[in-house]
């Protein structure tokens, strides 16, 4: 039972198109990823890479700096139901 589950998960799952957006933690540029179908957002998630740069300039945490880049994304509107932003990038600088 257990493994027809895990295969009708495998079956079912799709992946997400995917967008970037920066956001702004400290001063600092913080790209966030933003997983979308049918022109929604469904999933908004802050770059680790970015994350990580913008705390080794500023001092701050990682784990902050990845906390406040989630809020800013909240802040700009970027909610699981919105509508994907125009001014989305389809690549990651």
């Amino acid at each position: 039972k257990r493994l027809l589950k895990e295969e009708l998960r495998r079956r079912v799952r799709e992946t997400l198109d995917r967008s970037w957006a920066d956001v702004v933690v400290a001063g600092e540029t913080v790209a966030v990823k933003i997983g979308h179908r049918d022109g929604r957002v469904v999933h908004v998630s802050p770059e680790f890479d970015a994350a990580a740069a913008a705390a080794a300039a500023t001092g701050l945490p990682v784990r902050e700096v990845l906390e406040r880049a989630g809020a800013a994304a909240v802040g700009a509107g970027l909610t699981p139901g919105t509508a994907l932003p125009a001014d989305a990038r389809p690549r990651l600088r």
